[in-house]
């Protein structure tokens, strides 16, 4: 999985329609290299400032004709561009116009020749999509996760067994899965107030954000449903037992390819410390 910086211009950024609309699918004549699985970041700029506006994780990248066919809409009511990305269904989120990122947008780096923005960085050196790093797209991630809500209270009570419905189908224009967002804050916590630390649950793995990357880290991590919501006919009742806390990588190899795997089965393999190699 590879990730992108995507730039919308400021016209885009005030468009009065952006504060209703879910992230389901972007056009741009410079998508030809995104793949199935890879996450595009989407930004603007406004004034000096670095706006995050969004993110998609494609689920596939086609021609306007086919876009419309599957978003259920005349190619004609489609952004004009050669390549179309759609969103993985469930994984939508709504466009946002108010997450200033500037102090933390000399910190990102990306992949080829100018490895990161200048200290004077302006719209002209945000046109080109860029390839970023790993832990860029993680800085982006923590970033997202963080400013919708407060991170997790370590001290407070936890309520052991809150559970949600999910699964309910919501008609957008692409049909996705709504996914109850206090149950991963809850998780979260819960893991927090009993072990002191979100480290990653796949045996061998135990990522911790926090010692990783320090206080854009502190409370984040991610967190997977062990019964995939694509499985389910209809709303059920989801536990917090039933999830567990992930890194990012972690994450993505469960899902690697549509699969929901058991984390057993994505434990990563030791390597020699002299070679870098599989250890015998």
């Amino acid at each position: 999985m590879r990730s992108y910086l995507h730039y919308w211009a400021r016209s885009q950024l005030h468009d009065t329609n952006r504060a209703a609309e879910t992230l389901e699918h972007i056009a741009s004549n410079q998508l030809q290299r995104v793949e199935p699985g890879d996450l595009v970041w989407i930004v603007s700029y406004e004034n000096g400032r670095l706006i995050l506006m969004g993110r998609i994780l494609v689920e596939v990248v086609t021609d306007q004709k086919t876009a419309a066919r599957l978003l259920g809409a005349r190619p004609s009511q489609l952004w004009q561009a050669d390549w179309h990305a759609l969103a993985r269904r469930g994984t939508a989120v709504r466009v946002r116009t108010d997450l200033d990122i500037t102090p933390q947008a000399t910190r990102l780096r990306f992949e080829g020749a100018s490895p990161r923005l200048p200290a004077r960085f302006s719209h002209h050196h945000l046109r080109s999509m860029r390839t970023l790093t790993a832990d860029s797209s993680a800085l982006l991630e923590a970033l997202w996760s963080e400013s919708g809500s407060a991170a997790p209270g370590v001290g407070e009570h936890v309520d052991e067994e809150l559970a949600a419905y999910e699964g309910k189908l919501r008609p957008l224009v692409v049909q996705h899965r709504l996914r109850e967002q206090k149950l991963r804050r809850k998780k979260l916590e819960m893991v927090l107030s009993e072990h002191g630390a979100l480290r990653c649950e796949v045996p061998g793995c135990g990522f911790d954000f926090s010692e990783a990357y320090g206080d854009v880290g502190q409370g984040y991590a991610h967190v997977h449903h062990q019964r995939p919501l694509s499985a389910r006919a209809g709303e059920e009742l989801t536990t917090l037992r039933e999830l567990v806390v992930v890194c990012a990588n972690c994450h993505a190899m469960i899902h690697r390819g549509g699969a929901c795997r058991e984390l057993k089965e994505v434990a990563p393999r030791r390597r020699s410390s002299a070679r870098g190699i599989p250890a015998a």
